[in-house]
Parts: C-alpha cells; structure tokens; sequence
C-alpha cells in the first residue's frame, strides 16, 4: 500500500508540474526571458526523462508541453533552439515515423502528438536566426532515415484509414527539411539530406505523380494531401537541394519524366484560362524542375514534343488572366508562373533546335510586352529572350527604339552588380545566380 501511494504521489507530482510550466507559458508567454524559459525546458526535459518508461503518460506529458508552445508566442523560444528538450521532440517524431511504416497507422492520439511536435520544430526552423546552430540535431540520420523509410512506403500509408492525416505530417517534414536547405548556406549542404533524394526522386517519377497530375482539375480550389506531397513538397526539395548528386538526379528525373510533363501540358493548358492557385502552384513546380534541364531537352525529347512544349510556353506568357496579375515581386502564383516560364524558354534557347523553332513563332511582341511589367525578374528574362530572337524585321516591325533598350539593359546590369555587391560573402547560391545574371545581361549588349 505504502509503494502504491509513493507511485500514485510521484505520478500525481509529475503532472502537476507538466500542468504548472505549460499554464505558466501560456499565462505569460510574451514576458518569459531565457533564462526562464531554460529552467522550465530543464524541468520539463528530468519530467519526461524520467518517466519515459510509461510511454503513455510520457507522450501526454510531451503533448501537452508542445502544444502549450504551439499555441502562444514565446520570442525567448528561438533562443534556446540548442535545448536537449528538442531532442525529446525530435526522437518522439522519429518513433511514430517508425510505428508509421511499421504498422502503416497511427491511433488519433499520435497522430495528434506528430502534428504538434513538427509545428514546433517547423517554427525553430522558420525563426532561428542561423539554421546552421541546428544542424547537428534536426539532420540526425536516424531521424531523417525515418522520413526516407516513409516515403518509400508511401503507397501503403497512403491505403490507411486516417491516411489523410498522416500524409499531411509527412508532407510537412519535407517541407521543413526544404526550408533548411533554401536557408542554409552553400558550403554546408554537402550530404546533409542526400539520403532523402532517392525516395523523393521515386515520387516525382512514379505513375502516381503522373495520375495525381492528370486528376488535378483546372477549377481546384485545394489539393488533397497526396497531391501536395507530390506536385509540391517533393518537387521543392528537389528545388532547394544543393548536395551532391545534383546534376545526376536532375539527369534521372528529365530522362523518366520530360515526355509525361509535356503530355501533363498538353491537357492542362486548353482550360489555362479556368486555373485557380492550386494548379498555378502544381504548373510552377513543374516548370522549375523544367528549368533545371539545360541541355537535356533534346537528349529526351523529339522534335514534336519540343516545339509543342514551346507552344504550352508562349501560351502561358500570353495569357491575359495572368497577365494581368503580375506583381512587382515574386509573391503571387500569376507573377511566379510568368517568371518561371520564362526562365525555361531561357533555358531552351541554347539548344539550336528549340531556338530555331522559338524564333519561328515570331515571339518578339509578346517578349516585348512583358518588359513592360512591373516585375524586374520578369523584365529581365524578356529582355534576355528579345536579344536571342530578335531580328531587323522585330526592330522596325515594333519600332523598338535601341537607345532605350539599351539604356534598361544598362540599368538592370547596374542594379544585378549592386545586387552582387551586396550579397553576403557565404551566400554562394545568390551569388551565383546574380553572377549568371550580369553576364547574360552583358551577353545581350555584345
């Protein structure tokens, strides 16, 4: 009896403190220090520790903790983002991961317990001042090998009965992981996430990608979980993976798929003017992967399909609907699509047959009108396909003053070397695409 009452006592103990720090976080969220918020993390942290042996009470204690986190914002948060806390956090994802593709099934409760622990580790991504300082915990192998074992079983997950859900927390880890990537500087990528290449690779190549495309309606207002796994978080991994192998899985990628993304287009593009957000996104990353093909459009791909991809292209570019959307800076999906159109037929240029057959459609006038555009990007990429296509007969058809095309040429050469300038001397990735930038520009004035 006397046992009993130590045990009920030390159980009692335990969650009252749980109960105490997490209604203290959320009483004073915004006055905590760090030093306070350490000392409760400390706490919390012996709590679960110690009583990690009831899986039960552990994930209810961690439960509550995190999403006592979640729910208010704590700015002292990203200053501890080095806690042994977030290992907990970190490993207790880990483990659901491993019952996931163990069993293929979560109950509501971890699910739940999933959900709330990745939004934690999604905001230290997203807030930490240097998502450096947090590598050596959030690229653990044995956590990210639990995200590559998922996605590899994903067909499977994907037959559950609260699939939904679980595909939504997968996808959510990928994102995350992308986030570090596009965050991180150039020279500490090296193989942090190659292990999640193959497994992503495998989704962007599957017939399940190919039929998730097909499905997609014009007029969707949302995607379902499984199509923004694949149409988008796995396209923008691939997007924002700078380790190695990159050229070589690009290769892989282009080699399956360019046939299928041109036929992926030809359905899609006779109802462009229907497009609401979730097909503007899914066409986007599509096209970013496109852009990513420097000379393998015509390895792949005959000549019908090159000139009828050209043709899905210039129609995006002409299309009034998105047109008229376009922002001065990349925020909106109108103003993205348009940029990243471009940037395909700009990579399109350097293979003779392609141009040949761009500069046989006679695009000068539309090229000409973008450069009219309030977005520099889009400005930019216009004017590079102008000084490619352009003949005597464009000039004096459009009467297109030289000395003013000049003149902006020279202009968005000047604000691409202050841009350059001014670029961190870590940040190799904007630095070289700036690089790329100035020379294409001097290119034109050749």
């Amino acid at each position: 009896m006397v046992k009993q009452l130590k045990n009920d006592h030390k159980t009692t103990a335990t969650s009252l403190l749980v109960a105490a720090h997490c209604s203290t976080i959320r009483r004073k969220a915004d006055r905590i220090n760090t030093e306070e918020l350490s000392a409760m993390l400390n706490d919390l942290f012996r709590e679960l520790y110690f009583n990690s042996v009831n899986s039960t009470a552990y994930l209810s204690s961690l439960h509550q903790i995190v999403h006592s986190l979640n729910s208010t914002s704590i700015p002292s948060l990203k200053s501890v983002h080095s806690h042994v806390f977030f290992l907990l956090v970190r490993n207790t994802i880990q483990s659901l991961l491993q019952k996931l593709y163990t069993l293929y099934q979560l109950d509501d409760q971890e699910i739940s317990i999933l959900r709330n622990c990745i939004i934690l580790l999604e905001y230290l991504v997203k807030n930490v001042d240097d998502i450096s300082i947090i590598l050596h915990w959030i690229a653990d192998v044995t956590f990210t090998d639990s995200l590559v074992i998922c996605l590899y079983q994903i067909n499977k997950i994907s037959n559950a009965s609260n699939s939904k859900r679980l595909i939504k927390q997968i996808g959510h880890l990928i994102n995350m992981f992308s986030r570090v990537q596009e965050r991180l500087p150039w020279k500490l990528h090296q193989s942090l996430f190659v292990r999640l290449l193959q497994p992503t690779i495998d989704c962007l190549t599957s017939t399940t990608y190919v039929q998730l495309f097909t499905d997609l309606k014009p007029n969707s207002t949302s995607l379902t979980e499984l199509q923004k796994l694949f149409l988008i978080k796995c396209p923008y991994f691939l997007e924002t993976y700078n380790g190695p192998q990159m050229e070589k899985t690009i290769e892989q990628v282009l080699q399956i798929m360019l046939p299928s993304y041109v036929s992926i287009l030809d359905k899609h593009i006779k109802k462009i003017k229907e497009w609401h957000r979730p097909m503007m996104r899914s066409i986007r990353h599509l096209l970013t992967t496109l852009s990513l093909a420097e000379g393998c459009f015509t390895l792949h791909l005959n000549n019908e399909s090159i000139r009828s991809l050209i043709n899905h292209l210039l129609c995006l570019i002409t299309e009034p609907i998105l047109i008229k959307k376009i922002h001065n800076t990349l925020e909106n999906q109108e103003t993205l699509l348009i940029d990243v159109t471009l940037i395909v037929l700009g990579v399109l240029i350097y293979e003779p047959d392609a141009l040949d057959y761009i500069k046989k459609c006679k695009p000068a006038r539309i090229f000409r009108a973008l450069t009219s555009t309030s977005c520099e990007n889009i400005v930019f990429n216009a004017y590079l396909m102008l000084a490619y296509i352009m003949d005597e007969n464009d000039i004096k058809e459009l009467n297109i003053n030289l000395s003013r095309l000049t003149f902006s040429i020279l202009n968005l050469l000047h604000n691409a070397v202050e841009s350059y300038n001014k670029t961190d001397v870590d940040d190799n990735i904007n630095k070289e695409n700036t690089n790329r930038k100035i020379t294409q520009l001097a290119e034109i004035l050749k």
